[in-house]
């Protein structure tokens, strides 16, 4: 009886740091569970949010001229596009960072460690952030649009898309172009250029 009495004393000290791990681990999972659906209906409602806004706009703009229309609706989608980016970029930095907090992970090295990299990072692919950055300024200040006949400089033809890292052109030899934003040192646009009626 007594060894009996010891055998099951034993089992019971064992099975004790097992239940106290599995009660710590349910207490963990339970806030990061948690985190991570919130983040994910964050992210969803805030994109949807933005769509519903860029659409309402462009809508307002399609109702003018063919031209003004199409314009309005690649700014709009341009903002769009760097809004999710912002916001997605937002949540789910805020989301890791509070999961990783919940596990008890020391977050001052991987801070550290982020900030290298980062900087690694935004080195190599500063030409890139170059051109989506001139991108986004091409289209918010419309300094020009599909169809307008345009001269930056190491080419000349009609414009036929603008997007956040490359504007596509056809040359007047017929040629498709494709020149990155960050690599046009200015514009001459034609399709804006003056004439004796504009000063009649």
């Amino acid at each position: 009886m007594v060894g009996k009495g010891k055998a099951e004393a034993g089992l019971f000290n064992v099975t004790m740091p097992i239940t106290e791990n599995v009660q710590t681990w349910s207490e963990k999972a339970l806030p990061i569970v948690v985190t991570v659906v919130v983040a994910v209906v964050a992210r969803y409602l805030a994109h949807r949010l933005i769509n519903k806004v860029i659409d309402r706009v462009s809508k307002r703009g399609n109702r003018a001229a063919l031209g003004a229309g199409e314009r309005r609706r690649q700014r709009m989608n341009a903002l769009g596009t760097v809004l999710k980016i912002i916001a997605s970029a937002i949540i789910v930095g805020n989301a890791a960072f509070s999961v990783l907090g919940s596990m008890g992970v020391n977050l001052a090295p991987i801070l550290a460690s982020a900030t290298v990299i980062g900087a690694a990072v935004g080195f190599g692919a500063q030409h890139v952030v170059k051109d989506y950055i001139a991108g986004l300024f091409i289209l918010l200040e419309d300094q020009y649009g599909v169809g307008d006949v345009i001269d930056i400089g190491i080419a000349k033809g009609t414009v036929e898309a603008v997007h956040l890292r490359v504007t596509t052109l056809r040359t007047d030899e017929g040629f498709t172009m494709y020149v990155r934003n960050g690599e046009i040192p200015h514009v001459a646009n034609e399709s804006q250029k003056l004439t004796d009626t504009d000063f009649a």
